[in-house]
């Protein structure tokens, strides 16, 4: 397998332009109460009240290159959870357009469909995110079935599951067959980041994956997380691969070994974006500094 190691674009090699890109959103939660939440509000996502409703964000432009991290930071209610929602497809704006590959999408079917399909998420609670009653082996193997339906057979999913828990630092043979329960905190997260990722997704979601593990689990998911991104940010047979990352995050400390552009959320509105070198060497607005303060690595 002849495998090349690039220098990757930022951008579409082909168009130039961003891979994802959300422009003038904003997003009002005009319900209260268990309505609001039903329809897609929660109590720590709103950042302004008034009596036209909740605003979740207000007029956010933010784009997702290819091959890129892309760390959104801020504290509880800053709107994070809103801005990634909408950002992969899964909670409509109340303004504002998101474009996926250069289409606008939910406007192209076809588009949303696609984001949809190319999308995946590492909840903050491995314990939540997968199933009790399921083993390792039918939790990995619902995620291969969904992508690929029948096209895939017995052994070659078996195989499959086995190498993508070796790539995330556990052993693959031994983990197959044990439940959640049977597994720390720290190698649950790690067989959902392998489950997030076992469908080749072109874009990856981790939202808060560190927080229900300890200090040292963490730095290891930082790094397994580091390992397959570089993995994937490759040349294969002329084809080129890579893995788009949006990581959340309230700690700043957190995402500094990973990121490459960083934006900074207070109150629904973006305060501060930059590179993740120009913005932790020299922040401008007080909040920022404040969480630089509060890093925990």
């Amino acid at each position: 397998m002849n495998d090349e190691r690039v220098a990757l674009s930022h951008n579409d090699p082909e168009s130039g332009v961003p891979l994802l890109e959300l422009s003038h959103a904003s997003k009002n939660y005009r319900a209260h109460g268990s309505w609001s939440r039903l329809m897609g509000g929660s109590r720590d996502d709103s950042s302004k009240s008034g009596q036209a409703g909740r605003i979740a964000l207000d007029d956010v432009s933010v784009s997702l290159n290819s091959g890129e991290c892309l760390a959104i930071i801020g504290e509880s209610g800053s709107g994070k959870t809103t801005l990634t929602r909408i950002m992969l497809g899964l909670l409509a704006p109340t303004t504002g357009e998101l474009r996926y590959q250069g289409r606008p999408a939910p406007i192209d079917a076809e588009a949303w469909k696609q984001l949809r399909r190319e999308s995946s998420m590492i909840f903050q609670n491995p314990y939540s995110s997968l199933d009790p009653r399921w083993t390792v082996r039918k939790s990995l193997k619902e995620a291969l079935s969904l992508r690929f339906g029948r096209s895939l057979h017995a052994p070659e999913i078996e195989e499959r599951c086995v190498a993508m828990l070796d790539d995330v630092g556990l052993d693959g043979r031994v983990v197959l067959d044990r439940y959640p329960i049977d597994l720390s905190g720290g190698q649950a997260q790690r067989v959902a980041i392998a489950r997030a990722i076992i469908d080749e997704p072109e874009i990856l979601l981790a939202d808060e994956p560190m927080s229900a593990v300890d200090v040292t689990a963490r730095v290891q998911i930082l790094h397994t997380l580091q390992e397959i991104r570089d993995s994937r940010n490759i040349v294969r047979n002329g084809e080129r691969k890579a893995l788009s990352m949006i990581f959340v995050s309230h700690d700043i400390g957190m995402v500094q070994h990973i990121a490459d552009r960083i934006v900074v959320l207070k109150h629904g509105r973006i305060i501060e974006q930059g590179t993740c070198r120009n913005l932790l060497g020299n922040p401008q607005h007080p909040y920022t500094k404040e969480l630089l303060k509060a890093a925990t690595l």
